[in-house]
């Protein structure tokens, strides 16, 4: 008795998961399901944020950025130098 009432509720629990992710995808603007819709929808996003909201995104990026830079530098990788523009492109050292 008990086991039917367990695989019951699975059973619907289940069937309702479904019937929710069927609902959910008929609901979805898939416009911003490509390339240029997610553009699209990105440059939205960033036209309502606030201006100490670009602010702050735009300080965040900047950090990532000198990450990633350091990073590539430790390594001897290629890399643009923030204030030149140069591209510095280090030689393996010889061994």
């Amino acid at each position: 008795q008990r086991d039917q009432g367990i695989r019951t509720t699975l059973s619907t629990s289940s069937k309702s998961s479904t019937y929710n992710a069927m609902k959910e995808a008929e609901n979805t603007n898939w416009s911003s399901a490509s390339w240029k819709g997610s553009r699209i929808e990105n440059l939205r996003q960033w036209r309502q944020l606030s201006l100490n909201e670009r602010f702050d995104a735009a300080e965040e990026i900047e950090v990532l950025a000198m990450h990633f830079l350091e990073s590539r530098r430790k390594k001897g990788l290629p890399y643009f130098d923030p204030d030149s523009g140069e591209l510095i492109n280090p030689k393996p050292n010889s061994a």
